[in-house]
């Protein structure tokens, strides 16, 4: 389930990294359905939510990414076995989302760095 009010491109990558790692557990999936809240729905009291979220079925998308899911998990191993990157802190860093490192690599003595979104 996604907090968002409708499926993004960018979270076929995430069901498909979770698909991927549950074919490997050796489950079959008969279909990968993603949930998010439906902006239409009105509470209408009684503690009755039904209809508040919303399942799509992205299984086609997501099937079609699969094949490299284990190319990119070799490589991200690789990567995290090295060193550190040595990226400068840019746009990147902000979009789609705030990068999760951002306080690791602008520590609090450092004055702040302000991006724009482009």
């Amino acid at each position: 389930m996604k907090g968002a009010t409708s499926v993004k491109a960018y979270y076929h990558n995430d069901v498909a990294v979770q698909a991927w790692v549950l074919q490997g557990c050796g489950l079959k999936l008969a279909s990968m359905q993603l949930m998010h809240v439906n902006n239409k729905f009105t509470y209408q009291g009684d503690e009755d939510y039904a209809g508040l979220l919303t399942s799509v079925d992205i299984s086609k998308p997501v099937i079609a990414l699969l094949p490299g899911i284990g190319a990119q998990k070799d490589s991200f191993m690789a990567m995290l076995d090295g060193d550190l990157p040595e990226i400068a802190m840019g746009g990147q860093c902000n979009s789609p989302f705030e990068c999760e490192f951002c306080s690791f690599c602008q520590p609090d003595d450092l004055p702040e760095l302000k991006f724009h979104r482009f």
